[in-house]
């Protein structure tokens, strides 16, 4: 079954629809009568304490300067076994969900006639 046939199956059964993104919102509120953006936000009030100086944290006071580092998301969704995971787009991390979803219910299935 193409992708967009399960995603559209998906969207009929749901009542509410969160985007995370404001293209995927936009490209999904025109086939959805609830569709809401949910975008990242951060915390100012807690985050921002963190722009006044900290002392180093024991395991980094030894650590000479500069000191370089990173945080953030990279653009990975990990989706099924930790094994299998790849670079996805929206419609493949769906894509995926659904047929991880499928999977289980069949297993589920089984398990209930075994029973």
């Amino acid at each position: 079954m193409a992708l967009r046939r399960l995603e559209e199956r998906l969207l009929e059964r749901a009542d509410l629809v969160f985007t995370g993104g404001m293209q995927l919102y936009r490209s999904r509120k025109s086939r959805h009568r609830s569709v809401h953006l949910l975008p990242s936000s951060v915390d100012s009030d807690y985050f921002g304490r963190a722009r006044a100086a900290q002392p180093d944290p024991f395991d980094q006071a030894t650590i000479a300067r500069p000191r370089l580092g990173w945080f953030g998301v990279f653009g990975v969704h990990f989706v099924g076994r930790l094994a299998t995971y790849r670079y996805y787009d929206m419609d493949q991390v769906v894509g995926q969900a659904l047929a991880t979803f499928k999977k289980l219910a069949q297993l589920r299935q089984g398990a209930a006639r075994a029973a």
